[in-house]
């Protein structure tokens, strides 16, 4: 084994911890040769022993099990009373049982060693030790539910560990009346990415609900926040909960750039790539090249399944030295035989000469911290690929070195670059052997290997079974990898891969029907003399050849062959068709499930928790809000039937394990300092824009920070804006087509669906809380650092962070683009009296009930979206405009189209008119008086009046940054300020305020800063921006207004109109037939397109297309020339005559 490295890093020694540790338990940490915390130790323990509850992500060896053993006992040890003989203390859940002992074992290590009070009389037994042994609940041929129940109740046990089944039995089983859980102190989740998937989802479920609330949780785990993983991470009642994430982090050489990654420090990971043919050669050569140059004696290697590990074991013992110790594990042994395995694997005195192999399956690549093992090596890479560095991390523990191998054949060798993506390094060894050839040359000694290893099969024709029935698990499994654009069957050598596996022939299946046979040939055997060593075995076979087969037999399983010819595609094809059509029926029982659910509870106040199972994604500042609607719903069930408090308790567990799935797995990780001396780029905001930026300034290798102040990216476009006011029109879109439409179409219905405002918003909520996620998703991968704080400028090269807990720090920066977005702007209480207790666009959104009666102060497009929702919705709705029309900016056809509709469809227009005072109380009937004397009572007010930049207090006037009277940062066209090295995009420069021009020039500005020469002179044309309004009906437009064209044009200009109506409403009453128009601007004697413009139904879809014809300067002849898709309303514009 190697000698421990200086690789590991330290956390101080344990004596820098705020609160002292018991004497005794230092005294065993000491002896396990602790003599300085890690990382991971340093930072969870103080968090958990001082009430907080802790997410903690760690690579692989770093210490994870004694960062929370430690803050168990020593809460235990502090409590002001003893527990009772049935009262449990701490509960240990973990994924294996191997886990689950190995944990046990550590905590009964540390429970040895607790003084004990001496024999009063010699003769007498000395008294039981204060604190009971840990109690192992796993399934084992040593102990059932039972004897555990037994054994906790003559002895007890403070603590317990175990698999989620046998927790469950133990607590909610025969023992739910002997064992309390009152006292609880903690519930640690180890490996909880994976113990929290669907595999234990209902059992967790029922275990976290019937624990009390009151109670210290922690999430432990290597891989908890792997983008990909987007596994199913729960919520698990978490309070106050705090992030721990260790990194590793190594500099390549002084002076290099940070190298961040998610393996120990002192793991080196190498990949060999060969034919498939050629691995097991790899394989053993390997072995022999780590025995020889590390002086490795204890191995292991992973196998797809666990038939390839039984056919190995049996293989490999005639191709490795008659030293060698092999050692099988995999999920299909009972327990009792894996123990002993492990057991025995852990005591062999392994050594250079005798070295011990374990052969094993992902059942040992988590949490098992075998010592002194020196090397792993993958012969086939994993399914999931997660457990790749799960794998791995079985070496170089503790600080100590190893090394991890993985074959890669063919195009698998992308994988390094999907490894990479994930912070997982590998570096790429050479083919080891003398007679390894470059390219696809087969090395001389396959040839060797197929025949020794035939030799062995032809031993015994069990073994030829054996061998195909590995062989076909393996293709099973290589269909079912979770990387499938790279690990495709159709791309791998099957005849190299029966080589490697030294079959005898190549079995029947369907994979292996049309591929080439090129360089196979079968072994050369009578099969009906080729027998089994088992006699009962062969004495079966021999009876079944001797019988004769009826030709009535025979000829339906000759039909049998034919049809199954006939539907036959390649098995793992059917598979997957399988297993898709299994999800969506499964998708569908849960769809029932909760539609049947939400019926029974729709009197029990149950809406938000059954749009909590709904939801996708949550964020931490919801788990208040969260538990606030548990104990509402808890209230309203207490008046409902007995027994349905319990069912609202688990029915909060079950939603909640939706909720925190998608959020630990997309958060970023949580910048609290700089990471670099001077970044390449800073940008202040986290928005659309500053994405946009930052990720195309990432892409080019550059280093990337973010500092967004509410901690929450996607900026106004997506918590605020576009994306969830879409959603709302969507909604008032399809109760406009119920109320009105369904009735021209013959639809009947038993009665009128109307929208639930109060179910619907927390839905709509969690979808922009996935996209927040999905945000964050995309910095971690491309690198992007997000900085949670308020930005300011203290020079042109520096950005101070304020954190929300008052904390400040530096980043040192060649460029600083700011990208702070705009707020929605609100009269003053001094400028109309009782103006605030009206609120915003924004605060449309945080409505949580629809009001009855709404006003909207405002002619833009923001104030006629929100109006005509409402209006959709049903509400009383009041639009109060300072003009006769809305949209003054728009072209005139459009204001004279939609101001008149919007009246006739119920909409209050208070035109030329003026908001002077409210009266009233915020959240309570308000009335609104306008300057003509009206008085208009509502419930809710909405100002949409303008928006303003976010700009106040960001340093910009001690830099030097020039802004306008309005506040709006002043640019050049390459979005430069006047401050060399200072840049802004988006609204902060008060004009195109749209997402995708945002984006737009951050992508161009990133080009130009750091792109290749031919972007040099790129930035964004502010000419011919398309834009849509989401009214009833929609507005599509782009280019110059007719008045715009005319005064720049004069009389070069020509108009096109028609108010064509679509074909959709020839069915629908008139009074319900949405307005139309199309006009055409254009000038010149070609005729040159310079503006379109569109109102109604589909307008929002079909402008991008026709966007892209002004911006190339198309003529009207171009659009005449254009033959019309017919019936469509876009054809209109290809017809205007």
């Amino acid at each position: 084994m190697a000698p421990p490295t200086n690789s590991n890093a330290f956390g101080g020694s344990w004596a820098s911890l705020p609160t002292t540790l018991t004497p005794w338990i230092l005294d065993v940490i000491q002896s396990m040769g602790h003599t300085q915390m890690t990382p991971v130790q340093a930072s969870t323990i103080p968090l958990f022993m001082q009430h907080k509850d802790v997410v903690v992500e760690a690579v692989t060896g770093s210490g994870k099990t004694l960062a929370f053993v430690i803050p168990v006992l020593e809460r235990l040890i502090r409590r002001e009373r003893k527990l009772r003989k049935n009262e449990l203390g701490a509960l240990i859940i973990s994924p294996t049982r191997e886990l689950a002992t190995q944990i046990h074992s550590i905590f009964t290590l540390f429970l040895s060693a607790q003084p004990r009070l001496p024999a009063e009389e010699a003769e007498e037994e000395p008294p039981p030790p204060e604190y009971p042994d840990p109690l192992l609940l796993i399934s084992s041929d040593a102990s059932s539910p039972a004897q555990d129940l037994k054994r906790f109740s003559e002895t007890g046990a403070d603590i317990v560990i175990g698999t989620p089944g046998r927790v469950e039995e133990f607590l909610l089983g025969k023992g739910k009346s002997v064992v309390s859980v009152k006292e609880l102190e903690v519930l640690v989740l180890d490996e909880a990415d994976r113990l929290l998937d669907l595999g234990f989802q209902a059992a967790v479920t029922r275990i976290i609900t019937h624990l009390p609330k009151q109670r210290r949780t922690g999430l432990f785990s290597a891989t908890m926040t792997d983008a990909d993983a987007l596994s199913e991470l729960v919520r698990v009642g978490l309070r106050n909960p705090s992030r721990i994430v260790v990194k590793v982090q190594a500099k390549k050489a002084k002076g290099a750039t940070i190298e961040e990654r998610r393996i120990p420090a002192g793991l080196k990971i190498h990949y060999v790539a060969c034919n498939a043919s050629e691995k097991v050669v790899q394989l053993t050569r390997i072995i022999a090249a780590e025995i020889e140059e590390h002086k490795a004696s204890r191995f292991i290697v992973y196998f797809a399944t666990g038939a390839c590990v039984d056919y190995f074991y049996r293989v490999l013992q005639t191709l490795l030295p008659k030293s060698t110790a092999l050692f099988s594990l995999h999920g299909h042994l009972q327990p009792a035989a894996r123990t002993r395995t492990l057991t025995s694997f852990s005591d062999s005195p392994a050594t250079p000469t005798a070295p011990s192999i374990l052969l094993a399956t992902d059942v040992a690549a988590r949490g098992l911290d075998l010592p002194l093992l020196d090397t792993i090596i993958q012969f086939d890479p994993p399914s999931d690929p997660k457990a790749f560095s799960h794998r791995c991390g079985r070496t170089a523990r503790a600080g100590r070195s190893g090394r991890a191998w993985v074959l890669l054949v063919g195009r698998e060798t992308a994988y390094v670059d999907f490894l990479a993506v994930r912070k997982i390094p590998i570096s790429e060894r050479a083919y080891i052997g003398e007679h390894g050839a470059d390219g696809d040359a087969e090395d001389s000694a396959v040839s060797d290997y197929l025949s020794r290893i035939r030799e062995v099969l032809l031993s015994d024709r069990a073994l030829h079974d054996q061998a195909a029935k590995a062989f076909v698990s393996f293709v099973r499994a290589y269909s079912k990898h979770e990387a499938s654009y790279i690990f495709r069957v159709k791309d791998l050598d099957l005849v190299g891969v029966a080589k490697s596996f030294g079959l005898l022939r190549l079995p029947q299946m369907p994979e292996l029907r049309d591929i080439s046979r090129d360089g196979w040939e079968d072994a050369d055997v009578d099969w009906n003399a080729f027998a089994y060593l088992d006699k009962a075995q062969e004495a079966k076979r021999v009876a079944a050849i001797a019988a004769p087969v009826p030709e009535a037999v025979r000829e339906k399983r000759r039909n049998e062959r034919v049809e199954k010819k006939k539907l036959n595609a390649a098995w793992s094809d059917k598979v997957v068709k399988k297993e898709e059509r299994e999800k969506r029926r499964d998708k569908k029982d849960k769809k029932r499930k909760w539609q049947k659910m939400q019926a029974e509870e729709a009197k029990t106040k149950s809406k938000e928790v059954d749009a909590m199972e709904e939801e996708e994604g949550d964020d931490w500042e919801e788990l208040a809000r969260e538990e606030r609607m548990a104990k509402k719903m808890r209230k309203g069930e207490k008046q409902s039937v007995p027994g349905s408090q319990r069912d609202a308790r688990e029915l909060t567990a079950i939603a909640r394990l939706s909720l925190l799935s998608r959020t630990l797995a997309t958060m970023p990780p949580i910048f609290d300092k700089p990471t670099v001396e001077k970044y390449d780029l800073v940008l202040i905001g986290g928005g659309s824009g500053g994405s946009g930026c930052s990720r195309r300034a990432a892409s080019y290798g550059k280093k990337v920070a973010v500092v967004e102040m509410s901690g929450i990216l996607g900026g106004t476009c997506v918590n605020v804006g576009c994306v969830p006011k879409k959603i709302m029109w969507h909604a008032a879109d399809l109760q406009e087509k119920i109320d009105h439409h369904m009735k021209g179409y013959h639809l009947k219905a038993d009665g009128v669906p109307k929208f639930d405002w109060a179910t619907f918003k927390p839905q709509r909520d969690a979808y922009i809380r996935r996209l927040n996620g999905i945000y964050a998703s995309n910095f971690e991968k491309e690198g992007v650092e997000h900085h949670t704080g308020f930005g300011k400028l203290t020079s042109a090269k520096s950005v101070e962070v304020t954190r929300p807990d008052g904390q400040k720090y530096t980043l040192q920066t060649e460029n600083i683009c700011i990208a702070v977005g705009g707020h929605p702007t609100i009269p003053s209480d001094e400028e109309i009296p009782g103006a605030s207790l009206g609120t915003d666009s924004d605060g449309f959104f945080a409505l949580e009930e629809q009001p009855k009666r709404v006003a909207v102060v405002g002619a833009g497009y923001i104030a006629v979206e929100l109006a005509g929702v409402f209006n959709a919705l049903g509400s009383e709705t009041h639009l109060v405009i300072r003009g006769e029309t809305v949209l003054r900016t728009f072209d005139p056809a459009i204001q004279e189209k939609l101001t008149p509709w919007m009246e006739h469809t119920g909409v209050k227009m208070h035109k030329s008119s003026k908001v002077v005072k409210v009266e009233g109380e915020k959240g309570k009937t308000l009335t609104v008086m306008t300057d003509k004397g009206e008085s208009i009572e509502v419930d809710a007010l909405i100002w949409a009046i303008g928006r303003h930049a976010l700009t106040k207090n960001m340093g910009l006037e001690d830099v030097g940054v020039k802004v306008d009277a309005k506040g709006d940062i002043i640019v050049d066209e390459y979005q430069n300020t006047n401050v060399p090295g200072v840049t802004a995009i988006g609204d902060v420069q008060g004009k195109a305020l749209l997402t995708p021009v945002a984006i737009a020039a951050g992508r161009r500005l990133s080009n130009r800063l750091f792109g290749p020469p031919e972007f040099k002179d790129d930035k964004l044309s502010y000419d011919n921006i398309p834009t849509v309004v989401f009214s009833h009906p929609t507005i599509g437009t782009v280019g110059l207004t007719e008045p715009q064209a005319r005064e720049q044009y004069g009389d070069a200009v020509k108009i096109y109109k028609t108010s064509f109506r679509s074909l959709y409403f020839s069915m629908i009453d008139e009074e319900h037939k949405e307005p139309s128009m199309f006009k055409l601007v254009c000038v010149g004697p070609e005729e040159r397109v310079v503006g379109i413009h569109i109102l109604g139904a589909g307008s929002d879809e079909m402008m991008q297309g026709f966007a892209v014809a002004v911006k190339m300067g198309a003529r009207k002849k171009d659009l005449d020339d254009t033959v019309a898709i017919h019936p469509t309303s876009a054809e209109e514009l290809v017809t205007l005559r």
